[in-house]
């Protein structure tokens, strides 16, 4: 069975970080990341080979999942929404996606592989 963590991102973290912060802690070395509601102060991802910055206040996160992976940190993938409605698409830049408000999401750990 898989263990399931709820998680809050606080405000003012960055959310890639903080999800692989939360894997380490927790002693999880795979995990399915699903979100939930959730804002950012401003948004970076990577879409078209380039990193495209989102200005905020408050870059609303429309969908993200992804996973984490020890040794090779977070993929988050999703949407998020500027102020003015416009709509960004792509990979999450690590570093560079400090939350508004909250974030909330879960991590679904993974067993591990069977070793043969």
């Amino acid at each position: 069975m898989n263990r399931l963590l709820l998680v809050r991102v606080p405000a003012g973290v960055d959310l890639v970080e903080h999800i692989e912060a939360v894997a380490e802690q927790h002693g999880i070395h795979a995990a399915i990341v699903r979100s939930g509601p959730g804002s950012l102060m401003r948004a970076c991802v990577q879409a078209g080979g380039r990193p495209v910055e989102v200005p905020g206040p408050a870059a609303e996160i429309l969908v993200m999942a992804g996973e984490v992976m020890a040794g090779t940190g977070a993929q988050l993938y999703g949407s998020v929404g500027d102020p003015d409605g416009r709509v960004y698409a792509g990979q999450f830049v690590r570093g560079r996606n400090p939350v508004c408000i909250t974030v909330e999401l879960t991590l679904e750990a993974l067993p591990p592989a069977p070793s043969h």
